[in-house]
C-alpha cells in the first residue's frame, strides 16, 4: 500500500521542517551560547545577561564625570591637628641611655561625645637649625636621629597593629653561645637572648616595647595598603616621642601631625557595617 502524501492547503509546505534538519546537522558547540555571541547579539548593556555571570551591569554615565567621586558630604568634618615642641637641655645629656630615656607627648587630641575619628594619616618631622637666620629651621635630612630617638602613636590605651621595631641594634654573638638555666621549667638561654632583651630594655621603661616607631616618612605596615585608625568618642589619640640616647646635634623642634575625618557615632557604624566582612 503506498503511503499517503498530506497535501496542504496554499501551495507551499512550512519551513518548520528545514530548520530542524539544519539544526540536527550543527556541531553542539555552534548551540552553546559564547561571550562573542552574546556581544554580537547586543545583550551586554541592555538588560540580559552573561551566562554564569548573572545579571549583566547596566551602562551609565556619572554626570560630571569624576568629580563625584572627588566630593566629601558636609557631615564628614575634616580634621587636622598639628603642634611642635622646643628641645630641652635633657635630650642633650649623657646621662640618657636605652635603660634610662625620656618620653614627652608632642600632640593629643580627645574625641568629642556621640563623634567617632578615622584616621587617615600621621606624621613625625624633626627640624634642625638652618644656619643662614637666627631661629630659622628646616626639616632634617630624611633618616637622620634614627639611632636615638623613635615615635608612638596611641588611640586611648592602646596601639592598634601588631608593631615591632628593633631600634637599637644588637651586638652578633661571635663567641661560642654559653648557656644559662633560667627560671622557667628548667630552660635553657643563650647569652644572645640577654643581649636581645637589653635592646629592648629602652621600649620596656618608655611603655611602648618594641612598637617604637622609627624616624620615617611612611606610616606602619604595607605602604600600597589603605591605612585607617577609630578612635571612638572621649577616647585621645596622642603622638609622642621617645629618646633613647644622646642627642649630639643640634635640634630646633619635632613636629607631630595627625589628619582625618570626623562625624557622628551612626554614620561611622553604618558605614562599618557596609563593609563588614561575611
Amino acid at each position: 500500500m503506498a503511503p499517503k502524501s498530506l497535501v496542504f492547503r496554499g501551495g507551499a509546505a512550512p519551513q518548520a521542517s528545514a530548520p530542524r534538519a539544519a539544526a540536527v546537522a550543527r556541531p553542539v558547540s555552534a548551540m552553546m551560547p559564547t561571550a562573542r555571541n552574546t556581544l554580537a547579539e547586543g545583550q551586554i548593556g541592555s538588560g540580559g545577561s552573561v551566562p554564569g555571570q548573572g545579571q549583566a551591569p547596566v551602562l551609565m554615565h556619572e554626570p560630571g564625570e569624576d568629580v563625584l567621586r572627588r566630593l566629601v558630604h558636609p557631615i564628614f568634618q575634616v580634621m587636622e591637628q598639628m603642634d611642635r615642641v622646643l628641645p630641652e637641655q635633657s635630650w642633650f645629656s649623657n646621662l640618657v641611655t636605652p635603660n634610662s630615656p625620656i618620653q614627652f607627648d608632642i600632640t593629643s587630641y580627645q574625641v568629642p561625645d556621640g563623634k567617632t575619628l578615622w584616621i587617615y594619616e600621621y606624621e613625625f618631622q624633626i627640624y634642625r637649625l638652618s644656619g643662614v637666620n637666627a631661629g630659622d629651621f628646616i626639616p632634617a635630612e630624611h633618616g637622620r636621629f634614627t639611632n636615638v630617638l623613635g615615635f608612638d602613636v596611641k588611640v586611648g590605651e592602646r596601639r592598634p597593629g601588631h608593631l615591632h621595631y628593633g631600634l637599637d641594634p644588637q651586638p652578633i654573638q661571635i663567641s661560642r653561645y654559653q648557656y644559662r638555666p633560667t627560671i622557667q621549667d628548667g630552660n635553657i638561654s643563650s647569652i644572645a637572648t640577654f643581649n636581645q632583651a637589653a635592646s629592648k630594655s629602652f621600649g620596656n621603661v618608655a611603655g611602648t616595647a618594641m612598637a617604637l616607631l622609627p624616624v620615617r616618612k611612611e606610616m606602619q605596615g604595607p605602604s600600597n595598603a589603605p591605612f585607617t585608625m577609630f578612635a571612638n568618642e572621649n577616647e585621645s589619640v596622642s603622638l609622642s616621642c621617645v629618646i633613647f640616647r644622646q642627642i649630639q646635634s643640634p635640634i630646633a623642634a619635632i613636629e607631630g601631625r595627625i589628619a582625618g575625618y570626623l562625624m557622628n557615632d551612626q554614620v561611622s557604624n553604618a558605614l562599618l557595617n557596609r563593609i563588614r566582612p561575611l
